[in-house]
């Protein structure tokens, strides 16, 4: 599959994979083991902004201390006509118990990444990642802002996000939801925007379920500039 700019977007993504699966599944465990409520995701948010910082990103904490945004990509012309394409993910745990027997469950009492916020996170920062990479080769033909958004099970971190001009510019808005009950690779949707996205969430030889939806984010909005949709 060629995509940004001609480049072929599947062998860059292999590689990528190749390199960052094993950093990914970690940084999936880790925030698993510590998962933090709503308007608390403090150690959250700063292992996310300090990794996208490593990439040579600048991302920005929401004003309340919990929750970021960063963009990727050129504001030159021609990019600059185009709308701000926005990724965005959740990342607050439940009140819950966390009965799993596995070396990586919840080390805070009563709290529990039970929703998939964690894997919400790492499939974002993982595209981010992609994303930044492409960018600095000067091959995203555009710009794309990540979203981590605080308080999403308190209902407010949404408010939050719009007074901090979170999607300011913003022309489209994506975001994926994991379910533990559907096997890997079974894809649902409520609407054919929903369907579109889904469709790209099949199965890749050789990868993770969250690295194909890592995979899966990253083509949809390669194939969607390719088609001038945004």
């Amino acid at each position: 599959m060629v995509g940004m700019e001609g480049n072929d977007l599947l062998a860059e993504l292999d590689a990528f994979l190749a390199e960052h699966e094993a950093e990914l599944i970690d940084f999936r465990r880790d925030l698993h083991a510590h998962p933090e409520l709503a308007y608390n995701e403090h150690r959250t948010t700063r292992r996310v902004a300090l990794r996208l910082a490593a990439a040579g990103l600048r991302p920005v904490i929401l004003p309340k201390g919990t929750g970021l945004l960063v963009d990727i990509g050129s504001e030159q012309v021609p990019y600059a006509e185009r709308p701000v394409v926005a990724l965005r993910a959740d990342l607050d745990a439940l009140p819950m118990v966390d009965d799993k027997d596995v070396p990586y469950r919840s080390t805070v009492p009563d709290v529990c990444h039970a929703c998939g916020h964690d894997v919400h996170t790492t499939v974002l920062l993982g595209a981010g990642l992609f994303l930044a990479q492409q960018a600095a080769e000067g091959l995203l033909p555009g710009r794309v802002r990540l979203i981590f958004q605080p308080a999403e099970e308190a209902a407010g971190g949404a408010l939050d996000v719009l007074a901090a001009g979170g999607i300011a510019s913003v022309g489209r808005i994506f975001a994926l939801h994991c379910d533990p009950r559907l096997d890997a690779g079974l894809r649902v949707g409520r609407n054919r925007h929903t369907n579109s996205l889904m469709r790209l969430m099949r199965t890749i030889c050789g990868t993770t379920w969250r690295s194909r939806m890592i995979a899966s984010t990253t083509r949809f909005i390669s194939r969607c500039w390719s088609r001038q949709t945004f």
